[in-house]
C-alpha cells in the first residue's frame, strides 16, 4: 500500500474508479476508460493504492481541502467545521479491482488505517468527510466513529443522482486513535483488534513517502502530466468553470509558467491570475514571539510561499502584529523570519514574511517544493533536496 506518484499507477488508478464507477451505474460511459474530476488534477490531492503483484488493485483518495472546496459540499456545507481553522480533507473514490471484491474487508481495513497515518503523521489532517451510499454508513460509524453530517441521505448528482450519506470525523481529536485501535472486527477466533492493523507497516506492507522537507502535499498529477491528460476527451472533466481554472493556476504554476499552460494545456487562462507566486502546504511547527519579546507563541505552519506563511497559533492575533518566527522545515533546516499578521481567517493568520535569516537558502527550499508539482523546475531544486536531507 502506497502513495501513487508514478504515471502508471496513477492512470491505472483512475481506470479502477472508472470501471467501478460505471459498472456500478455511477458514471456515464468514458471512452477513454478514466474518471478524473477537477478534484484529481490538485497537487493537493493525494491518491493511494494497493498493488499485488505489480498490478493496482485498489484505490482511495485524500482530497485536501482547497479554494475550490471539497466534491460534497454541493449537499453538505462545512463552514462551521472551518471555523476551528483544523484542516479537513475528503476521503474519496474507494474503489476495490473485479475479482478482489470477495476479499474486500482484508483489502479496505488495512487500506484506511494507512490513509489514517498518512493523514495524521504526514499531512497534518484534522477531519475527515466522506460521503457514502446509505447502506455503507454503518462500516464507517461503527467502525471508525464517523458522525453524521445530516439526518437523511441527499441525492448526488456527479453519480448520476445516487442517494448518499455525509458523515464526518475529528480525527485529531484527544484519544481518537486508541479508541479505535480497541475495536475488534469478526468473529470467534477468526476476529482481531483494528491495533494489529497498525504493525502491517513493521511487516513492509505499508509504504510511506520519503520526507525531505515538511511538506504536506504528494500529487500524483504534476504539471507534465496534466497535459498529457489535457489531450484526452474526459466527460468529467468538461464541467471545469473559469473559478476552477483560475484556482488551479493558482495552485501549478507561478507567473513564467502561464505561456507554457495556455500554450500545452490549453486550461487555464494567463490573465485570470492574482497570485504572484504559488503556495504549498506543509506540515510543521513553531515558535512566534512579538517584537518586543515579551509574548511566546506556539503555532503550526500551514502554508509558505517565497513572500507569505500562513499559520494558525494557540492565542489570538491581530492585523498588523509583528514578530520573529522560527520554524523547522526539515530536520536539519531551521529558519528565523520576521513576519507581519495582513489577514485572519478561520482562526488562521496569513502574515507576508518581511525579512528572512538565510534569503537564498529560503527561495531555494520554497522551489524544491515547486519542483513537486512541476518538474520544469527539477534542475534548480536538486542540491537545496540534497542538502535538506
Amino acid at each position: 500500500i502506497k502513495v501513487a506518484t508514478d504515471p502508471e499507477e496513477v492512470f491505472a488508478a483512475y481506470k479502477l474508479v472508472y470501471q467501478t464507477y460505471f459498472d456500478s451505474n455511477l458514471s456515464e460511459f468514458e471512452k477513454e476508460g478514466l474518471r478524473v474530476t477537477k478534484f484529481a488534477l490538485l497537487p493537493t490531492t493525494s491518491l493511494i493504492v494497493v498493488k499485488h503483484k505489480g498490478e493496482v488493485i485498489a484505490t482511495v483518495s485524500h482530497i485536501a481541502d482547497s479554494g475550490i472546496g471539497l466534491p460534497l459540499e454541493k449537499l453538505w456545507p462545512l463552514y462551521e467545521y472551518r471555523r476551528s481553522g483544523g484542516r479537513i480533507a475528503e476521503i474519496s473514490t474507494l474503489c476495490v479491482k473485479k475479482g478482489f471484491r470477495r476479499q474486500r474487508g482484508k483489502i479496505i481495513l488495512p487500506l484506511m488505517i494507512y490513509l489514517f497515518k498518512y493523514a495524521l503523521e504526514y499531512l497534518g489532517t484534522d477531519y475527515f468527510v466522506i460521503a457514502t451510499h446509505p447502506a455503507s454508513r454503518a462500516f464507517y460509524s461503527g467502525l471508525f466513529d464517523f458522525k453524521p453530517l445530516s439526518k437523511k441521505a441527499k441525492q448526488y448528482k456527479d453519480v448520476k443522482g445516487a442517494w448518499a450519506y455525509g458523515q464526518i470525523l475529528h480525527l485529531t481529536k484527544e484519544g481518537y486513535i486508541d479508541k479505535i485501535a480497541a475495536k475488534r472486527v469478526g468473529r470467534g477466533d477468526k476476529s482481531f483488534s483494528v491495533v494489529d492493523l497498525f504493525k502491517l507497516e513493521d511487516l513492509g506492507v505499508f509504504t510511506f513517502p520519503e520526507r525531505n522537507l515538511f511538506k504536506a502535499f504528494d500529487p500524483s498529477f504534476k504539471l507534465d502530466m496534466l497535459e498529457e491528460l489535457m489531450k484526452k476527451r474526459i466527460g468529467s472533466m468538461q464541467g471545469l468553470g473559469e473559478f476552477d481554472k483560475e484556482v488551479l493556476m493558482h495552485l501549478f504554476a507561478a507567473e513564467e509558467d502561464h505561456e507554457y499552460l495556455r500554450n500545452h494545456v490549453n486550461l487555464l487562462r494567463p490573465e485570470s491570475i492574482r497570485r504572484k507566486e504559488p503556495r504549498f502546504k506543509m506540515f510543521c511547527a513553531g515558535s512566534l514571539v512579538d517584537c518586543d519579546n515579551s509574548k511566546l507563541y506556539r503555532v503550526k505552519v500551514l502554508e509558505i510561499s517565497k513572500s507569505g506563511i500562513l499559520i494558525r497559533a494557540n492565542k489570538d492575533l491581530h492585523v498588523g502584529f509583528q514578530g520573529i518566527l522560527q520554524i523547522r522545515v526539515s530536520p536539519e533546516q531551521v529558519y528565523k523570519l520576521k513576519i507581519e499578521v495582513v489577514n485572519t481567517r478561520n482562526s488562521t493568520y496569513g502574515s507576508k514574511v518581511t525579512l528572512v535569516d538565510k534569503p537564498s537558502d529560503w527561495e531555494d527550499m520554497v522551489d524544491v517544493l515547486f519542483g513537486e508539482i512541476n518538474p520544469k523546475k527539477i534542475k534548480k531544486e536538486e542540491p537545496a533536496e540534497k542538502s535538506a536531507a
